[in-house]
């Protein structure tokens, strides 16, 4: 009876002897495959809380980069899309002086062919305002399923549909150039003492002035909102420079999260863009509700902005260019010449060529700007993916460990564990019997 007990015991201790080898060398194996010291925070609480925490670090790092990397190719599309806009306003600036050098405007095929051209250059301006990226369009502000910009085919009215946030269908503003009556010589004539009437060439000629080729111009605004309610005049420009006021803040490493205008505007609007009226001046110019901080209206200098740089835009500058050559056409293959009408189209176009490269150097500041933002998030990456290199330094410096020392330790707790079964079952068979008793 004595020998059985003292067996007991011994296999007792024989057998937590096994199980302690057993946990080292699982222990061991656990932690060359995740090359992690501690696997639960009693191993070590301090250096596995510790660990957590530059882990969470590296993490939030590597998401800002991941979605670096996506904005960066968005504001390369943008980049990309505002540069192909300004090669079809180099081409139209082109045509537009040959069209008003006398050699070039004779034949009125050969107008009409530069007419179509104008239409067709501006319908591919309004195209590339639509550039997507992925599943947005990236001067829209929408996803796919709405088409934001549109140009009817007389090149006159120009529309912008875009989802308002809270709404669940698009709004459509619609912006329409109007032209009226030439002025009439009629309204100039005074008399000449002697009973008969002549015409006032001073009057006369200071309110052509004010004229592109003798008419004037002006837009119209009208929007049809997402409940299907309409407005027109300066209720719908509110609506459109709502729209202008838009931004798209993000917080990708750049700037403080805590104040939104620190943090980079991903955010670039066709009618930004065509305008040169940025976001944050439209913001400037708004009225806010105290209560709730909505805007509720703009002062007056926005409404001018808006309508004047709209007007000199490349859409109704290329729209004014093809009223004019289209009248002086009509005239031309009317008469076969028309002194008249060709003055008009001289001062109409020259206006035009006048306001046409600050058009186009509004335009280019946007993929200036595009630039800009798309260098700041390659700088804002390097920062990224420095501060993910240390926090990986620190987190191995405190859960790492050496891969060689731990193979190493993990083949000999395999040895140590092996030989221990290995003297076991020689014991076990010699006294099985004792042991199960």
């Amino acid at each position: 009876m004595g020998i059985r007990v003292t067996s007991g015991t011994f296999y007792k201790q024989y057998a937590q002897t096994v199980q302690k080898l057993k946990a080292e060398y699982n222990h061991s194996m656990e932690q060359v495959s995740s090359g992690q010291k501690f696997a639960s925070a009693q191993d070590d609480p301090l250096s596995y809380y510790a660990g957590m925490k530059l882990d969470n670090l590296y993490m939030d790092a590597d998401a800002k980069d991941t979605v670096s990397e996506s904005v960066k190719n968005r504001l390369y599309q943008q980049e990309s899309g505002a540069r192909a806009i300004q090669e079809e306003m180099r081409n139209i600036n082109t045509k537009l002086s040959f069209i008003n050098n006398d050699s070039g405007n004779t034949d009125p095929s050969a107008v009409n062919t530069i007419i179509n051209e104008f239409k067709t250059r501006s319908q591919t301006i309004v195209n590339d305002m639509n550039a997507t990226y992925e599943n947005y369009y990236v001067f829209g502000g929408n996803d796919l399923t709405t088409y934001p910009f549109q140009l009817d085919a007389s090149g006159n009215t120009f529309t912008f549909n875009h989802i308002f946030p809270g709404d669940t269908a698009a709004s459509k503003m619609e912006m329409t150039l109007v032209r009226r009556d030439h002025i009439n010589k009629d309204d100039y004539m005074i008399s000449d003492g002697n009973g008969g009437m002549v015409l006032d060439e001073a009057a006369y000629n200071k309110a052509y002035e004010k004229t592109d080729g003798g008419y004037i111009y002006s837009l119209e605004y009208k929007v049809t909102y997402a409940d299907g309610s309409e407005s027109t005049g300066r209720d719908a420009m509110t609506t459109i420079l709502r729209a202008m006021s838009e931004q798209g803040h993000v917080d990708l490493g750049y700037g403080d999260i805590r104040v939104r205008d620190t943090l980079l505007d991903t955010n670039s609007g066709g009618l930004n863009m065509l305008t040169g009226i940025t976001s944050d001046q439209v913001r400037k110019l708004a009225t806010y509700d105290s209560a709730t901080g909505h805007i509720t209206g703009f002062k007056d200098a926005a409404y001018d902005n808006l309508d004047k740089y709209l007007m000199d835009s490349p859409v109704f500058l290329t729209a004014k260019a093809v009223f004019t050559t289209s009248d002086y056409c009509a005239k031309l293959e009317e008469h076969a010449n028309s002194n008249d009408a060709r003055t008009d189209m001289h001062h109409a176009l020259g206006n035009v060529i006048g306001k046409w490269q600050e058009s186009e150097n509004r335009v280019s500041n946007t993929y200036r700007e595009s630039g800009v933002r798309y260098a700041l998030l390659e700088n804002t990456q390097k920062r990224l993916q420095l501060k993910m290199d240390t926090y990986q330094d620190e987190y191995d410096d405190r859960m790492g460990i050496d891969p060689y020392e731990a193979i190493a330790k993990m083949y000999s707790d395999q040895y140590a564990y092996n030989a221990a079964m290995q003297v076991g079952s020689k014991i076990m068979q010699n006294s099985l019997f004792d042991f199960v008793k």
